[in-house]
């Protein structure tokens, strides 16, 4: 018996390492006999992460759409970082337990439900703030595990070899790669054009049609190694501390989560804030995608001239180089190429530097160690989203659009993100490329956010309308932009396209809004028992003391009117409105003659359309040519006419039907 043990500790890989044609002999078997469920556990990783990528982009625009608010956003996706680091500590012991295989089905499984309420809640106006953290938290706390437990039947599929782990963790990553560069740019086009509640439930089905697949292809009987029932976690630091490599590396990682963590938490937001589009918030992530892909194509040519260590160490190395390009005024292109570049450094050197850690801790310890590994690295998130910076940066930037500046020459910046008023009276302007706000629209634009409480889009709808009439009375319709909008009210940008859709859609509310007050304001003024003619003449001057005492409105609604011929999608929006006032003045002229018993010799609706012909062009004169006797005349003229059509008292006259031609 001692023989034979010894036999066997000098044919094993640690006592006698593998030839080269003994690594390819091993490597050829265990493909062979594991190629199914290492495809089906590739499968279930493009699904499970596409899923991911599409909520990656879905969930943070729904939050500051459903919020209005950034701050709301960055607590909403923290708690799912709470969940990953708190997790992952308490779930080592457990992820050791059941085994990576029932980790992975527990996950997808649970993940599904919890995604699929965000919008169902919020559809039925129960998901405020607390309920939306609380959701991203149950999801956060299965992240840890399931990613370890994916390195951790890794090997129980190609073996102990680093090369053969790199390979494998290259086709792993290779998979999660490919998500993250298709997946951010279809999450901005799918939400463009379905919602962000609708992909969201795209985001549960992927987790459900993971869950089924890896039932069905992962056998139940794979050689996993389980550590004793007791001191799974304590044995798991225990290999951390002990282990110089593995302590230093996880340390490392924790940064640079951090580092990542904090990027991807601002790229929604200066997208939001700055550009209003879920594409290009898209195209960002999908650009670290892109490279990150290519990195791990990469990795095999390059594990031929370099070690798993070496590789994992330089990869790691650039990327930390090339970080220090954020101290830069980027825009959206060097953005996307710092992205690509980084991305890359983080495909190539992923892969080796998981295989050599996973080697490097034993078997019967994987799960919970690598879960424990996750969370210390993912932890690092939850330090990055709440020391997130704010959407505008106060300090300079080279005169870039992030910066701020004073109207004074001589007034010092503010070193304080929420700027205070510059000393001596300047006033603190923003550049934003587009327009100058003041320093009070930015300050409820960095203030409002940390105690907004959930708006559901019903109740912000009519706020947002009345901040829109408010801006373009005061300011003109070509103030009336949605970014100006939204400052006027001290929201996201994103949350006036979530509430209305198009700027058409607004503006047509602003119609609608202005056309209901005017008419609310002169059917109160309406004599309910007073003669047919004695009405009328109320009528009219009722609406033209809305004129006189509201010019800014009625100067609206021409502006408006002049913008809608040019507008195609206004056109329409502007003929429903005077179609609706038309309506209005022909029921009024209806009831008016039915309660005093008058026969009308016109139609109500020819009536209606001459009274407002004949009203619109005084209107225009009174804003644009004032002159009080000749509008009381017109005014009065304009009653009698009305009345004397009405009455029959005024024949149309006959009007020529072609041009006379000379002989």
């Amino acid at each position: 018996m001692e023989s034979a043990k010894d036999d066997m500790e000098s044919t094993s890989p640690a006592a006698s390492p593998p030839t080269p044609a003994t690594a390819t002999t091993a490597t050829a078997t265990a493909m062979a006999d594991h190629r199914a469920t290492l495809r089906t556990l590739l499968c279930a990783e493009v699904l499970s992460m596409t899923g991911s990528q599409l909520s990656a982009v879905a969930l943070p625009w729904f939050a500051l759409q459903s919020t209005g608010s950034p701050a709301a956003m960055s607590k909403v996706m923290a708690a799912q970082m709470v969940a990953v680091a708190v997790f992952g500590l308490l779930g080592a012991s457990l992820a050791g337990r059941l085994g990576p295989r029932k980790v992975l089905l527990l996950a997808d499984t649970a993940r599904a439900p919890l995604i699929a309420l965000v919008p169902l809640l919020h559809s039925a106006g129960l998901l405020g703030t607390p309920v939306f953290m609380v959701l991203l938290f149950a999801v956060g706390s299965f992240f840890a595990p399931y990613v370890a437990s994916q390195q951790a039947i890794l090997p129980a599929l190609v073996g102990d070899d680093e090369t053969l782990l790199s390979k494998a963790n290259a086709r792993l990553q290779g998979a999660t790669r490919l998500t993250i560069l298709l997946g951010p740019p279809a999450a901005g086009l799918l939400i463009a054009a379905m919602g962000a509640p609708a992909v969201l439930f795209l985001d549960a089905l992927s987790f459900l049609c993971s869950a089924i697949l890896l039932r069905w292809g992962l056998p139940r009987d794979l050689p996993i190694a389980v550590a004793p029932r007791r001191g799974r976690l304590r044995d798991s630091m225990a290999v951390l501390f002990r282990d110089r490599m593995l302590g230093h590396w996880t340390l490392a990682q924790i940064l640079g989560e951090s580092a990542w963590q904090a990027l991807f938490a601002l790229i929604p937001v200066f997208v939001l804030l700055r550009h209003g589009s879920s594409t290009l918030s898209g195209v960002l992530l999908g650009a670290f995608g892109g490279g990150a892909l290519l990195g791990t194509f990469l990795v095999g040519p390059a594990l031929r001239r370099l070690s798993n260590l070496r590789l994992a160490v330089l990869g790691r190395a650039g990327q930390g180089i090339a970080f220090l390009a954020l101290l830069l005024p980027l825009g959206p292109g060097a953005l996307t190429v710092f992205l690509v570049v980084v991305g890359l450094l983080n495909g190539v050197s992923n892969a080796p530097m998981a295989a050599v850690r996973t080697a490097a801790i034993p078997a019967p310890l994987r799960s919970s160690t690598l879960t424990v590994i996750a969370a210390g690295a993912l932890s690092g998130a939850l330090w990055a989203w709440r020391r997130r910076a704010p959407p505008w940066n106060p300090r300079a930037s080279s005169g870039r659009s992030w910066g701020w500046r004073s109207s004074r020459p001589s007034g010092p910046r503010s070193s304080s993100w929420a700027p205070r008023p510059p000393p001596g009276g300047g006033r603190w302007t923003a550049e934003t490329g587009t327009s100058t706000w003041s320093y009070d629209s930015f300050v409820r634009l960095g203030r409002y956010d940390g105690a907004m409480a959930h708006v559901s889009a019903a109740e912000r709808r009519p706020q947002l309308i009345k901040a829109a009439i408010d801006l373009m009375t005061r300011e003109g319709v070509a103030a009336g932009s949605t970014r100006a909008i939204a400052a006027e009210l001290g929201v996201a940008q994103a949350t006036v396209h979530y509430t209305f859709g198009t700027k058409a859609d607004l503006y047509r509310a602003v119609l609608e809004r202005l056309t209901d007050d005017l008419t609310a304001r002169v059917e109160r003024a309406t004599p309910e028992d007073a003669g047919f003619e004695e009405t009328i003449a109320a009528l009219a001057h009722a609406s033209w003391r809305t004129v006189r005492e509201e010019p800014t409105r009625y100067r609206l609604l021409t502006e408006l009117s002049m913008l809608a011929l040019r507008t195609p999608g206004l056109s329409e929006a502007y003929e429903g409105y005077y179609r609706g006032v038309g309506e209005v003045t022909a029921r009024l002229v209806s009831e008016a003659a039915a309660r005093a018993g008058y026969e009308l010799a016109q139609p109500a609706e020819t009536i209606a359309r001459f009274f407002l012909a004949g009203f619109d062009g005084l209107t225009l004169q009174r804003l644009y040519a004032p002159d009080e006797f000749s509008e009381d005349v017109g005014l009065r003229v304009l009653v009698s006419a009305t009345l004397a059509l009405a009455g029959g008292r005024l024949e149309p006259a006959e009007m020529p039907t072609g041009r006379r031609v000379a002989g």
